[in-house]
């Protein structure tokens, strides 16, 4: 599999081809706020494609970057991604692409990226026994390719979610280690205000652990 950094071209015509078919409609975030958040370089696309290039699975990210002081005191930009989408094409599911997709896409993140976060949804928090299983099964997914759990959650628009994290260090990044909990709290409240206008964060968002 050949992973590919897209283009906004790219990402509007796997938008229009499989996302809007691939999520719920409660799900689709407009494409003209994706446009923007990637002309604003705060959004990114990938694709999984095979060796006559087809599309077999593509990840969306939200992108975000901050200044950090480093030990040796130099100030340098921290990149933070936050998932947005994941899919594997309709017709190549059940095949293992998904897990060799997220191996190959851990991989590439870590040659660019410091923290790369994903929302799942708590099963502890499941309304229902079958709403537990779905969760539980995504949670396992995550695990068995090596995202960890950082102990912070999130409420978002009343959805709680469990934050895990891409372990970059196992794909390869010199000296990466998983973050502390207050160090993810951080990012994680720094990407939800750089997305949410203050009086909807207030109402609408809320970030616990650390």
């Amino acid at each position: 599999m050949k992973i590919k950094r897209l283009n906004l071209s790219q990402i509007k015509n796997i938008y229009r081809k499989f996302l809007v078919f691939d999520f719920p409609l409660l799900e689709q975030r407009p494409f003209s706020r994706i446009a923007r958040y990637h002309r604003q370089h705060c959004y990114a696309g990938y694709g999984g494609y095979d060796e006559d290039g087809k599309l077999l699975c593509y990840a969306f990210f939200y992108v975000h970057s901050f200044p950090v002081k480093g030990q040796d005191g130099k100030t340098r930009q921290k990149r933070v991604c936050l998932l947005d989408y994941l899919a594997v094409t309709k017709d190549r599911r059940d095949g293992g692409i998904g897990t060799k997709f997220l191996q190959a896409l851990i991989r590439h993140l870590a040659k660019r990226e410091d923290l790369v976060f994903v929302e799942v949804e708590d099963p502890d928090r499941a309304e229902n026994a079958e709403e537990r299983a779905t969760r539980e099964r995504r949670m396992d997914f995550y695990a068995r390719n090596g995202l960890v759990d950082t102990g912070v959650t999130a409420v978002v628009w009343t959805v709680p979610y469990r934050i895990i994290e891409m372990d970059l260090g196992e794909a390869g990044r010199p000296s990466w280690a998983p973050h502390v909990t207050e160090e993810v709290r951080d990012a994680v409240e720094r990407v939800y205000h750089e997305f949410f206008p203050q009086p909807l964060y207030d109402r609408f968002i809320e970030v616990n652990g650390g």
